[in-house]
C-alpha cells in the first residue's frame, strides 16, 4: 500500500476503508454495469429491518462477457420510515419487478418483520441468520470482499462477481448501497485501526 502511494503516486482510499477494491468504473475493470431488470426475471431480496434506518436491496444474476455475476439493481434506503410504509414499498417494488422474490435474506433482529416476509412471499425461501457464527460481521465482510475482488489483487486477475447497476448512482439520499460500500470503514481509536 505504501509502495502504491509513495512510488506509484496512486490515490488510494483511506487505510480504514473496508472495501478499497471497489471501483465506480464499468465492469470488468470496475463494479458498475448497465443493467435494467426485465420484469418477471428472477430476483432475490435482502433486507435490514433497522429500527431507524431500514434498507432493502434487489439482486439478480446476470450473464455478462461469459460470466455470471450478481447485480444489485434496486434499493430502498429509509430514514425513520414507519414499518408499514417500508413493507408497502417492498410490495410495490416487487410487483414492479415482476412478482415475488425467489429468496429473501434478513437479519434475525426483527422476528415479527421476518414473519411478515414468510406470509407476504410464501413461495420464497426466507433465510435469516440464526446463530452467532452466521452473523459474525467479519465473516460477512470477507464474503462480500471475495465477490468484489475475487483474486485479491484489486481486480488485476479476475472480474468481480458482485456488481451494481449504474442507475443506483442516481440515489439522492446519500445512503445508497454504492456510497455505503465506498465509505464503509473500520473504527479508528487513537490512530489505531480496531476490528470494529
Amino acid at each position: 500500500r505504501l509502495y502504491k502511494q509513495e512510488v506509484e503516486a496512486q490515490l488510494l482510499r483511506p487505510s480504514e476503508s473496508i472495501y478499497p477494491c471497489f471501483s465506480r468504473q464499468t465492469y470488468p475493470q470496475g463494479h458498475l454495469i448497465d443493467y435494467k431488470h426485465q420484469r418477471g426475471k428472477g430476483f432475490c431480496l435482502a433486507i435490514d429491518w433497522g429500527y431507524t434506518r431500514n434498507s432493502a436491496l434487489w439482486i439478480a444474476q446476470h450473464q455478462i462477457g461469459g460470466q455470471t455475476v450478481d447485480v444489485v439493481f434496486d434499493e430502498i434506503q429509509g430514514d425513520d420510515m414507519p414499518t408499514m410504509m417500508f413493507r408497502q414499498q417492498i410490495r410495490d417494488k416487487c410487483k414492479e419487478h415482476g412478482g415475488a422474490p425467489m429468496e429473501c435474506y434478513a437479519d434475525r433482529a426483527s422476528p415479527k418483520d421476518n414473519r411478515w416476509l414468510y406470509s407476504e412471499f410464501p413461495a420464497a425461501h426466507v433465510r435469516t441468520l440464526r446463530t452467532p457464527s452466521e452473523y459474525d460481521v467479519w465473516s460477512s465482510i470477507e464474503a462480500v470482499y471475495a465477490r468484489l475482488d475475487p483474486m485479491g489483487d484489486d481486480l488485476g486477475g479476475a472480474p468481480p462477481k458482485l456488481t451494481f447497476a449504474k442507475s443506483l448512482l442516481l440515489d439522492n439520499t446519500g445512503r445508497g448501497i454504492v456510497v455505503s460500500v465506498e465509505n464503509y470503514k473500520r473504527r479508528v481509536v487513537s490512530g489505531q485501526l480496531m476490528d470494529q
